[in-house]
């Protein structure tokens, strides 16, 4: 649902501010944002220079990622702050019962209301989440924003890089041909695109496409698992016990799982955990969960190392193991 119940009107927000006393009774308005982070800091600094062009004085206040979740979860941020989410949800807006920003019981702005808590809990989901919808755009204690993105601008001459799992630059294949640089944009989770599938240029420009170009280095010959190398299969069962299946004596007959067992081998010592997302880290990099990032369910970031809810670049899964060793590898589920 869009928003059109607020636009940019600084005449009717300095009125707004007259008739709460005016600028001079409000104290400096601190707005934090999480550190090192470039899209978080740019809209801080939007957010403080329409403020300031009202009369309301700002202070940005970047903060280390764990301090902004701690402020989220506690209710503790000192004035305004900048954070982004995924959630999805908003028709219906189940957030109103769920998520920090948005909890009608205890939010992290503080917020109360009790038309919206009332809503927030009512049965008639359809309806009343229409309702809440409105309730979420009146009261505006919380605002999106802006979707950001993160575009880059590169040379055509730059191969071989590629983005980490936490969408950080990896370098490590990195290479540079002889070539006039030619500005290129692409956006963080795209790979930088090859002299060849560069946009086409006007061949009187110095970056055309007819410019020499040195030939990308030999890749060395890919690793191939040995003949006779077996196939492996990961099949995970969620919401289970320990003795649901016939290798460990089900009451109900599974055949083909026995057949598996008596083929194959059979552990009798493994450890899982009794929800889902730990359960999955562990079995995918033979891990504690903690170890591999996953202490609990991956909802949000806590900032923890036990808790980043993503898998560490120091973490391998089985899957990555089995591909160095010349296996392709796939996932399919959940």
């Amino acid at each position: 649902m869009a928003n059109e119940h607020y636009t940019r009107d600084t005449d009717r927000a300095r009125q707004l501010l007259a008739e709460a006393g005016g600028a001079e009774t409000i104290t400096e308005i601190p707005v934090s944002y999480t550190a090192g982070s470039g899209s978080e800091q740019n809209i801080a600094q939007i957010i403080a220079a329409n403020l300031d062009e009202i009369g309301l004085r700002t202070r940005l206040d970047p903060q280390e990622n764990a301090v902004m979740i701690d402020r989220l979860r506690g209710g503790t941020f000192d004035g305004l702050w900048v954070l982004g989410h995924s959630f999805a949800q908003y028709t219906p807006s189940t957030l109103s019962v769920s998520a920090f920003p948005f909890n009608s019981e205890k939010n992290a702005s503080n917020f109360l209301d009790d038309d919206y808590a009332t809503h927030a809990d009512s049965p008639g989901a359809s309806t009343i989440y229409r309702r809440l919808n409105n309730d979420l755009l009146e009261a505006a204690f919380i605002l999106e924003l802006v979707a950001p993105d993160s575009p880059l601008v590169t040379t055509s001459a730059l191969h071989g890089v590629t983005w980490s799992k936490r969408s950080e630059l990896d370098l490590a294949h990195a290479y540079l041909t002889e070539r006039p640089s030619c500005p290129v944009s692409f956006s963080a989770g795209s790979r930088l695109p090859s002299a060849s599938s560069s946009p086409a240029r006007s061949s009187s420009s110095p970056c055309s496409d007819s410019s020499p170009v040195t030939p990308p280095p030999p890749w060395p010959d890919p690793v191939r698992p040995p003949d006779g190398a077996p196939n492996v299969i990961v099949v995970l069962l969620d919401d289970m016990g320990y003795a649901d299946i016939g290798p460990f004596r089900s009451e109900i007959p599974t055949p083909a799982l026995q057949r598996l067992a008596d083929e194959g081998f059979a552990f009798t010592n493994y450890h899982t955990t009794p929800v889902c997302s730990p359960a999955r880290a562990a079995v995918l990099t033979g891990l504690n969960p903690h170890r591999a990032g996953f202490a609990t369910v991956a909802n949000s970031d806590h900032g923890f190392p036990g808790v980043r809810l993503e898998l560490g670049e120091d973490v391998s899964t089985l899957a990555e193991v089995l591909h160095g060793a010349g296996y392709a590898t796939a996932a399919v589920g959940k």
